[in-house]
């Protein structure tokens, strides 16, 4: 998944094709007699290219880049650097741009394990918040606890801490483990999950304007595989926040406090975030993918996905 092969595939030497659209280049290739040119433009999309980038898009591979490490733990290495610099979206796609080229697979297992490691470390003071507002009351002290349930108790602990807002254990009568649905101990993310669901709804509006729509699809002329790159990098960002903020939750839960300014600034970072997600797309549309004109495809894709977005999050909690 992440070693590069030095051989180039069979159908990068037959069939080179545009950066952006995906458009075949083998008839213009033919076409040349004497000798070849290094800059081109697809007749398709209009899109200036070096000639090089085309034939070999490995060329043009970021070194600092999580998506283009050769192999997990550096792509995992990475990461600081890849963060820092989706930071600043108009930076992120200058560097990142259409030119680039799209490893889906790497990208999508560094995504995956990093949210996945990230959503350990949040685990821990979840399960601590947890313990201090609910079983602490139930079970007295924790050394009394460890000696009524043993190891299993803190296997139910850090149990409930990793699946929290999904399903907990709980001890019966009979001093079995009892598997239940929900989240038991209200540790506050109840409607705050919600919301990066919303970012995420945020990021499959843009990929329905850029791939399905007839209208914008037309305007855009962009291969799947770069829409795709900018919703998993989308989710990373969703997911990272959302951990954040079960970490967050979990420190304050912890410390048998809730200050009422925690509402507030987790308020203030979701909206300011939101606010990043239309600038990354946007910035993404115009400079990383060289749309042009671009201007009214950002304008109809950044209402729609707000709009999404404001739909994802509004529905559920009606019901909550």
């Amino acid at each position: 998944m992440f070693k590069k092969s030095t051989k180039r595939s069979p159908n990068r030497l037959n069939s080179p094709q545009c950066p952006r659209c995906g458009y075949d280049q083998s008839g213009i290739i033919e076409s040349w007699t004497d000798r070849c040119p290094l800059e081109g433009r697809c007749a398709e999309c209009g899109l200036d290219f070096a000639w090089a980038i085309v034939m070999d898009p490995s060329r043009e591979e970021l070194h600092w880049y999580s998506e283009h490490g050769s192999s997990l733990k550096a792509s995992l290495l990475r990461t600081p650097k890849t963060i820092m610099m989706m930071l600043l979206p108009h930076r992120f796609w200058r560097e990142v741009s259409v030119m680039t080229e799209v490893r889906l697979k790497a990208l999508g297992c560094w995504i995956f394990v990093l949210l996945l490691l990230m959503h350990l470390v949040a685990s821990i003071p979840v399960s601590i918040g947890a313990w201090m507002i609910g079983d602490r009351w139930l079970n007295g002290s924790f050394t009394q606890y460890l000696e009524i349930h043993g190891v299993m108790g803190v296997s139910r602990i850090l149990f409930n801490g990793v699946f929290s807002e999904v399903a907990y254990l709980e001890f019966q009568n009979g001093g079995g483990l009892k598997l239940y649905l929900g989240d038991y101990y209200a540790t506050g993310l109840s409607g705050a999950y919600l919301i990066p669901f919303g970012y995420g709804a945020m990021a499959f509006v843009w990929f329905i304007v850029l791939m399905v729509v007839p209208t914008t699809r037309r305007m855009a002329k962009l291969r799947a595989a770069h829409v795709v790159r900018a919703g998993l990098l989308s989710l990373l960002a969703s997911g990272m926040i959302y951990e954040i903020s079960r970490f967050a939750v979990g420190v304050v839960t912890s410390l048998d406090a809730y200050p009422l300014w925690t509402d507030l600034v987790g308020g203030l970072v979701f909206l300011l975030f939101a606010v990043w997600m239309l600038l990354f797309w946007g910035a993404a549309v115009r400079i990383g993918w060289r749309i042009r004109p671009s201007w009214l495809l950002i304008v109809l894709g950044s209402i729609a996905s707000a709009l999404g977005g404001i739909v994802m999050v509004l529905m559920p909690m009606h019901f909550i």
